[in-house]
């Protein structure tokens, strides 16, 4: 009687196991089947806003040009220094890779910054090829300047003239420019990105009072610090030898 009795009560332990195996199963298959409808609902609320036209189409075209032709000058110096061909310890090869391969990517930068204005509807090519052209130089050039002044006023031995520095933007601009120019005016030759999605003539509201997480100081300090650090961590060698061992 005892054996029938464990026997029995094993039983029913086992068909509540079942039980509550098979209803496990069925609420992780609920779960799974509502996961991808709640992903499509969501990417229909946003779909029609995701491609929108930004107020300031231009400058975000020109910054992601540039960004594109200084990531592929940054892969040919490594790419180069994994070869062999240099060692980041000589800064007469790095200068003159970093130089010759930033130039000759300018049509990279003319491309993409000229792809991505057709995309919003742009039409002054000649316009954003200028901007894309001279957004480098620009930046570059007031960094180099203000570090060169400080040599200048410490009299240190590693001042560069100034004619030295025109004349190097002389000759990097007369190549970097027209690659820029054919980049742009063939991008622009080529018909717009076609969207997946439509864009509604409405914009979406957005809410005035939003996470401190999503404020554009929060963001741009948290990104320029993410970014900054990966490029201290990684490229240590490389920004050393641009920034003549005095970096902070």
């Amino acid at each position: 009687m005892y054996q029938s009795l464990s026997t029995s009560g094993s039983g029913a332990g086992d068909d509540e196991g079942n039980d509550g195996d098979a209803r496990l199963k069925k609420e992780q298959d609920a779960r799974a089947v509502k996961k991808p409808i709640m992903e499509k609902v969501e990417w229909k609320q946003v779909q029609n806003d995701v491609f929108r036209k930004p107020k300031h189409a231009l400058l975000l075209s020109v910054l992601v040009g540039t960004g594109a032709q200084v990531a592929c000058m940054a892969f040919t110096t490594i790419f180069f220094m994994m070869l062999g061909i240099f060692s980041p310890v000589h800064r007469d090869y790095l200068y003159s890779v970093v130089f010759f391969s930033s130039a000759f990517y300018g049509n990279v930068s003319g491309y993409v910054a000229a792809r991505l204005y057709r995309l919003f509807n742009g039409t002054e090519w000649l316009i954003t090829a200028w901007a894309t052209a001279l957004a480098l130089p620009v930046v570059i050039g007031v960094a180099l300047l203000f570090i060169d002044y400080i040599e200048f006023v410490d009299r240190s031995v590693t001042y560069i003239p100034v004619s030295s520095i025109s004349l190097m933007f002389i000759i990097w601009g007369s190549i970097n420019l027209p690659n820029v120019l054919a980049g742009a005016w063939v991008a622009f030759k080529k018909a717009p990105i076609e969207v997946p999605v439509k864009v509604s003539r409405i914009p979406r509201d957005v809410p005035e009072v939003m996470p401190f997480y999503t404020w554009k100081s929060v963001s741009l300090t948290i990104g320029g610090f993410i970014c900054f650090f990966s490029c201290f961590s990684e490229v240590y060698y490389l920004i050393t030898s641009i920034w003549r061992h005095a970096y902070y």
